[in-house]
């Protein structure tokens, strides 16, 4: 589990950052291209019809 930040600049940045997770992930769907992601240790490339979009739990 992560610890949220209690920080509110850090609370902006980590909603920033799912932002643009989003953001990227749409595009790549509009585009039907793959998204390159750092998954345990190596670079992979991802459809991203397998991804879900990420939550804004902050």
């Amino acid at each position: 589990m992560t610890r949220l930040s209690t920080d509110p600049i850090i609370r902006k940045i980590d909603l920033g950052l799912v932002s643009v997770a989003q953001a990227a992930l749409e595009k790549a769907r509009q585009t039907k291209t793959k998204l390159v992601l750092w998954r345990e240790g190596k670079i992979v490339e991802v459809d991203p019809d397998e991804i879900d979009p990420p939550k804004k739990t902050i």
